[in-house]
């Protein structure tokens, strides 16, 4: 885990004029990474769980989560979704096995994220899994 310290400054109207006073800010990043599941149902899904490494502060937001994952093959109808905290808040990744969003900016580092891989009607199975990684930022 990365962890920069960041000055930010202020300004404030005082009766005497312009005061500057500054504050420091957390930024920082941690990598996981996870083997993914081998899909053998279809219309079923197969979830991975990234573990959330070090100790990522309460009081800061996501600014960009960058993912890449990999299964054997690209087959037909074989979605990818990248959540964070709960199934309701995912991204489709399907057609983008490596790639960078700030779609998670309001959610706090600490939420573990996790893979959700599904096989379509017309997906041929066995699709083997291969490794899945994240970078958090903050």
């Amino acid at each position: 885990m990365v962890i920069n310290m960041l000055k930010t400054f202020a300004f404030a109207m005082t009766a005497t004029g312009l005061a500057v006073f500054s504050t420091t800010a957390s930024a920082g990043e941690y990598q996981s990474s996870v083997m993914l599941p081998a899909v053998f149902a279809k219309n079923y899904d197969y979830t991975a769980y990234l573990p959330v490494k070090g100790s990522p502060p309460s009081n800061v937001n996501i600014s960009n989560v960058t993912w890449n994952w990999s299964v054997v093959g690209w087959p037909d109808q074989f979605s990818v979704r990248l959540c964070a905290g709960t199934a309701s808040n995912c991204i489709d990744v399907s057609r983008q096995r490596s790639s960078s969003t700030n779609s998670f900016f309001a959610h706090n580092p600490n939420k573990q994220f996790f893979y959700i891989l599904r096989a379509g009607t017309n997906t041929l199975v066995p699709v083997g899994g291969q490794e899945g990684k994240i970078t958090v930022q903050w």
